[in-house]
């Protein structure tokens, strides 16, 4: 017959000792009230016979205490001893997120535990830390006392402060209580990072088999002073300002060593100058707008739509002008909405105007109308938008097919290659074949079909005799980069041994490729001449130099034909190929030939 328990009215089996729902004992005559199954011998050596001596043994040894809750021990034990009710107590303080909240949480359900315990205070109930200064580290402590009997045992958490530290060395959050009499838990703050001028907030939290106590922290962060003259003790960035306005070059030294800004940045504070700041007297102008200080300057208006046309594919460069009829500083950051459209100048400022420049790129574009927007953000935050419209022209039949190129389109990198390794084989001519070939000591008929026949090799001497002709080359390179850049006279010295060093490594490099580049005209002549020809020199040296000439341009169409390949990545290197003679038809004047080598 099932049993009733009086207490919930629940029903039970006929052999059940203790209730199933609310753990009340269905037969007081025959239960071994509050007696475990069999007796528990804690790690401390105090043997439980009862739940009442559990209560107390495991408020007194804590750390194995959590350790049994977390294995699931202790639910297995109130199972087998009939206590279904504290059974579901420990399962429910098991699956707490924190084990020692869940043990306090069990230990508040079990029976009162027999004999004197340990019972918490700690010192103080609130904790106010500082003022501290921003961006150092400090020390501080809170004290756990036992008014009971025993050992405290538990453990103390911070909660919702990053800044505050129970272990210097790891940075642990909670640290083990174990307290006969009094025990202090030291705290070590770390203010860096955090905002000056506020007061942070968190709490500790000390649970423990004499109970749990919450403290509130607060944290005051006061300013770090301004450290460096004529400034030196300003604690706000007001104040600063304030102190600016009577020493204008003094401030404007400050900002552009970046002092100012790391002193910001100690503190917590956020910059109020965003993007690449301005120089001199302006940067003091553009510290007092961002910082709301000074009115900024009203900008004239810019032109709401700019048309821009480009034929093929040729780059156009543009720019837009910032003015102001004040007689301020204006500058401005710029942007654009897409990749086709590249500022050039993201960062301008000038004397009541800054220019922006900008170029449109539209070797992606089909051919029709594109459009983008550049986005400029002038002094106090005005911003003005431009937008863009690019007209692309592409002649000899319009916009190009998908999936299939013009036939023009497959014919210029073959011939920019051919053309290319060409011209840098004839170039080679005075270098390579006159001083490096007939020059060679050791031939019997210098310029003979013989002679060009013989691959050069180390003892013959032509790898060296080609960078002494050509180094120089690189030293006059040197100079006139310095030249041009209205150098010194330290500075034509310096363009002259760099360029000098430059020019040993690629004379040597380009030696190298040479020697491998000529095996194609030297199989040609064998195959034209035989190699046991006896051709004399005169016809033997014109026919090499042809065929040499020929051999460079075919390998030139397959490096044209490897770019066809790569697609655009193939057209950027082959550009780079063709830079030196780009550069030596611009110093001939001859422009218009040199950018014919160009594929993008």
């Amino acid at each position: 017959m099932a049993q009733v328990c009086p207490r919930c009215q629940h029903a039970n089996p006929d052999e059940a000792v203790y209730c199933h729902h609310d753990g009340a004992v269905l037969n007081p005559l025959a239960a071994p009230v509050g007696l475990l199954v069999r007796p528990l011998v804690l790690p401390s050596g105090q043997t439980c016979r009862s739940v009442e001596d559990l209560a107390g043994g495991l408020a007194q040894a804590w750390p194995d205490a959590v350790r049994m809750l977390a294995d699931g021990f202790l639910a297995q034990l109130f199972r087998d001893s009939g206590r279904l009710d504290l059974a579901r107590a420990a399962d429910e303080a098991q699956a707490n997120a924190d084990p020692d909240l869940g043990l306090y949480q069990l230990l508040g359900r079990l029976p009162a535990p027999t004999g004197p315990q340990p019972r918490l205070e700690v010192y103080p109930r609130r904790l106010i830390l500082g003022p501290y200064p921003a961006g150092g580290q400090h020390q501080s402590s809170l004290r756990v006392a036992n008014r009971g009997a025993g050992v405290l045992q538990g453990k103390v958490s911070v909660i919702d402060a990053p800044w505050l530290r129970l272990d210097e060395t790891s940075g642990r959050q909670d640290a083990d209580l174990a307290a006969e009499d009094e025990q202090s838990v030291p705290l070590w703050i770390d203010t860096r990072g955090l905002t000056s001028g506020q007061v942070h907030a968190g709490k500790l939290v000390v649970v423990s088999g004499g109970g749990l106590v919450e403290v509130p922290v607060s944290l005051e962060i006061a300013a770090l002073p301004y450290p460096a003259a004529p400034f030196k003790g300003v604690a706000s960035p007001r104040k600063l300002a304030e102190m600016m306005r009577g020493r204008p070059k003094d401030a404007a030294a400050a900002l552009d060593s970046g002092a100012v800004a790391a002193w910001f940045a100690t503190n917590g504070w956020a910059y109020p100058v965003a993007g690449q700041p301005a120089e001199g007297l302006a940067a003091v102008q553009q510290f007092f707008e961002c910082l709301g200080l000074a009115k900024p300057p009203p900008i004239d208006p810019t032109p709401d739509l700019l048309e821009l046309h480009s034929e093929a594919d040729r780059k156009v460069a543009e720019s837009v002008v910032l003015r102001s009829p004040s007689k301020k500083w204006v500058y401005a950051q710029a942007g654009s909405s897409a990749a086709w459209l590249r500022v050039t100048t993201p960062s301008v400022g000038g004397p009541q105007e800054a220019t922006v420049t900008f170029e449109a790129d539209p070797a992606t574009l089909p051919e029709g109308v594109s459009e983008a927007d550049l986005t400029l953000t002038a002094n106090g935050g005005t911003r003005r938008t431009v937008r863009v419209r690019l007209h692309v022209h592409r002649p000899r039949g319009g916009p190009p097919v998908p999936g299939r190129r013009p036939a023009v389109g497959w014919l210029r990198p073959l011939v920019v290659g051919a053309v290319a390794l060409l011209l840098y084989r004839l170039l080679a001519i005075l270098p390579a074949d006159v001083i490096g070939r007939l020059f060679a000591a050791g031939q019997s008929e210098p310029g003979s079909a013989a002679a060009w026949l013989a691959t050069p090799t180390s003892d013959d001497g032509f790898l060296r005799r080609f960078v002494l002709a050509t180094w120089w080359l690189g030293g006059l390179a040197g100079v006139a980069v310095a030249w041009k850049r209205d150098g010194g006279v330290l500075d034509l010295l310096g363009g002259l041994v760099a360029g000098a060093a430059a020019g040993l490594a690629v004379a040597a490099t380009v030696g190298c490729v040479l020697l491998l580049g000529d095996e194609l005209p030297r199989r040609l002549l064998a195959t034209l001449v035989g190699t046991g020809s006896t051709l004399p020199a005169g016809p033997a040296t014109a026919l090499w130099l042809l065929l040499a000439a020929a051999g460079w341009a075919l390998l030139g169409l397959g490096v044209g034909g490897l770019a066809l390949v790569l697609g655009r990545t193939g057209s950027r290197l082959l550009d780079g190929v063709t830079v030196p003679l780009r550069v030596l038809a611009g110093w001939v004047g001859a422009d218009g030939w040199g950018e014919r080598l160009r594929l993008s």
